[in-house]
């Protein structure tokens, strides 16, 4: 009786520790995030998205959450979750009006991002602003979808988006670089890519620190 006793203690101490884990964030990092750790990771997440990948696209997701903005585990499960849904559903429409599908998760998406990080923001205005630069990308340039991507990323961190123009421009050209090689694209192509998000969050970083 004393052993059986003494395994439910631990096993009880087990559950509640890893409940606190699951539902506890780590130390808030969303604007002193590492450039090396985002960039890296967002470059695995395009090579699961493209690649067709939604299970580790889903558990990247989340990851990136969890250890780049100190999210908790839980946060950053249900905001990967939602951001995974939202890029599916866009991926699979074929004209603007098909694209609004994206809207309903990446609302969530940003809500559940807004209460995590405690930011100031519209969910609704975030999502939207998101979705505006993906259907543009579809459909023109990168000198035209370039601006678009500073307007999101600038509402998302409280920085005039003018100031967002470098670190919207080494973005874009890594998603360039990703469009024009398509099927084709090689190993050398995804580190190449990565190169260049690590460089655009570099840039990003001490202008979000800035403004906060």
């Amino acid at each position: 009786m004393r052993a059986r006793s003494l395994f439910v203690l631990i096993a009880s101490l087990l559950t509640v520790a890893s409940l606190w884990w699951f539902f506890t964030p780590g130390a808030l990092r969303f604007r002193s995030f590492d450039p090396e750790r985002v960039g890296r990771a967002e470059a695995g997440l395009w090579r699961d998205y493209y690649e067709g990948r939604p299970v580790e696209l889903i558990v990247g997701l989340a990851l990136n959450d969890y250890r780049a903005f100190g999210l908790s585990p839980y946060a950053s499960f249900r905001a990967g979750l939602t951001a995974a849904d939202a890029a599916r559903r866009f991926q699979r429409s074929r004209s603007r009006a098909e694209a609004q599908a994206a809207l309903k998760p990446l609302t969530e998406h940003f809500r559940i991002v807004r209460e995590a990080a405690r930011l100031h923001i519209d969910p609704a205005e975030a999502a939207r602003l998101e979705l505006d630069w993906w259907q543009l990308r579809r459909e023109t340039d990168t000198v035209s979808y370039t601006p678009a991507v500073a307007r999101a990323t600038g509402y998302l961190y409280g920085v005039p988006p003018e100031r967002l123009a470098n670190y919207a421009s080494l973005r874009v050209a890594a998603m360039d670089l990703r469009d024009r090689k398509g099927r084709n694209i090689q190993a050398s192509d995804w580190a190449e890519i990565e190169g260049l998000l690590v460089r655009a969050y570099r840039a990003l970083r001490p202008e979000v620190i800035a403004a906060g």
